[in-house]
């Protein structure tokens, strides 16, 4: 099996181990049910997956240590969507997945700081969503060179982040949607007010 998909049913209960069994499995898609629990650790025996799709669940408990790429960051991630659930703790420091290129984290119960070095820990992101848990703290410096300059969307709204809202040249190469809304921030970056907005954004 390369493929499952069981999205936008009314499935309930938790996620069956014997998913994290199927070692060959490439695209899991069970987002839109009423799924319960956790995402088991076991997920790291997933050494096939490249799309992970459970947004808008129930699920709890915390983003699994597991999730992270070997040594060389080669694991084959590339889609992680967990959006709208009930997740709690923080981002695991020792994260590491290089192949990444859309994570969508949001409307969860997230907290605590953000990982300081991500930058050169998810060199292929290009779109990033934090918005709408309680994450705190000042934005890493490390966050202008996310996915290498090529981040197209970074949400971070309704969260508690305060000090300095990032903005460096680099960061806006490719960028297209910003959401820094409802947090704590009070100063801005210089950068910030030398960006060249694209013919037809205005």
């Amino acid at each position: 099996l390369l493929k499952l998909d069981l999205s936008n049913n009314n499935l309930v209960g938790t996620i069956p181990e014997e998913l994290y069994k199927l070692t060959n499995i490439q695209k899991v898609y069970l987002f839109k049910n009423n799924l319960t629990g956790t995402i088991s650790s076991q997920i790291g025996n997933l050494d096939s997956i490249t799309h992970f799709h459970l947004s808008h669940n129930n699920l709890i408990g915390n983003i699994p240590n597991e999730l992270k790429s070997d040594n060389n960051g080669i694991r084959p991630l590339e889609y992680f969507n967990v959006y709208s659930n009930q997740l709690t703790g923080t981002i695991p420091d020792d994260l590491r997945l290089r192949n990444v290129i859309y994570f969508d984290i949001g409307r969860n119960s997230l907290t605590g700081k953000l990982p300081n070095d991500i930058g050169t820990k998810f060199i292929s992101l290009r779109h990033l969503y934090l918005d709408h848990n309680d994450f705190r703290g000042t934005i890493p410096d490390s966050y202008n060179t996310v996915g290498n300059g090529r981040l197209e969307s970074f949400s971070i709204d309704h969260n508690r982040f305060t000090g300095t809202v990032p903005g460096e040249r680099s960061m806006y190469n490719k960028l297209v949607q910003y959401t820094l809304h409802s947090n704590q921030f009070d100063r801005i970056d210089s950068d910030n007010c030398r960006i060249e907005v694209p013919q037809g954004e205005c």
